[in-house]
C-alpha cells in the first residue's frame, strides 16, 4: 500500500529548525510507504515554498534546500491537476482532494475542519498524530474494485509495469491469440 500526502508549501517554508525538518523527513524516509504527492506541479510548488521562505540564517536555508532535494526522491505526479491562481494553496488542495482523494494533506492550518487535513505539523514532531502512523501492510478483499484502489497508487507511481500471469504459457495454442 502507498499513501499520498500533499505538503502545503507555507508549512515547508516555515518550518524553522533541523527538529522540524528531521521530523517531516522521517515521514517520508525510503522504508515507509509515504510518497509526497505533487501539488501543484513540481516547479510551482517549489517556487510558492521559495516565496514564503523567510530567511532567518544561512541554516535554515540549507534544511530548506536539502528537504527539497529529498521530497524530490520521493515524489508522485497527480495527473490531470487544476491549480487555480486565484485561490490559496489550501483551497486548490482540497478541491483537488475531492476530484482525486489524497490520503493526507498536510497544512499549517484547518480552517475548514476537514478530516483528511492535519494541521499544526510543527506542534507534532513532539506529539505524533496517530493518522500519520500507517500500517507497511493490509488485507484486501477479493473485489476488483478494492484490489484496484489498493494498485492505483503504486501504478500511478511505476514507470514501467511487466504483468506475471502464473496461468499463461506462450507454448500452447490457446495463449497465442493473447501475444497478436
Amino acid at each position: 500500500m502507498i499513501y499520498e500526502y500533499a505538503l502545503q508549501p507555507e508549512l515547508v517554508a516555515g518550518l524553522m529548525n533541523r527538529v522540524d525538518f528531521r521530523f517531516l523527513m522521517n515521514l517520508f524516509e525510503e522504508n515507509e510507504p509515504v510518497y509526497f504527492a505533487v501539488y501543484p506541479k513540481l516547479n510551482r510548488w517549489t517556487h510558492l515554498v521559495k516565496n514564503n521562505f523567510t530567511k532567518t540564517g544561512k541554516i535554515e536555508d540549507t534544511y530548506l534546500t536539502e528537504f527539497i532535494k529529498f521530497i524530490k526522491t520521493r515524489a508522485i505526479k497527480r495527473i490531470e491537476s487544476d491549480y487555480d491562481m486565484k485561490l490559496g494553496w489550501l483551497e486548490n488542495a482540497e478541491f483537488e482532494h475531492n476530484r482525486c482523494p489524497f490520503d493526507l494533506i498536510l497544512a499549517e492550518s484547518n480552517p475548514n475542519a476537514k478530516s483528511f487535513v492535519i494541521a499544526h505539523l510543527t506542534q507534532l514532531s513532539n506529539n505524533p498524530n496517530p493518522r500519520l502512523k500507517i500500517p507497511h501492510d493490509r488485507i484486501v478483499n477479493r473485489i476488483a474494485s478494492d484490489m484496484a484502489n489498493a494498485v492505483a497508487p503504486m501504478l500511478r507511481l511505476c514507470r514501467k509495469l511487466i504483468l506475471v500471469d502464473p496461468h499463461f504459457d506462450p507454448c500452447y495454442d490457446r495463449w497465442r491469440n493473447t501475444l497478436h
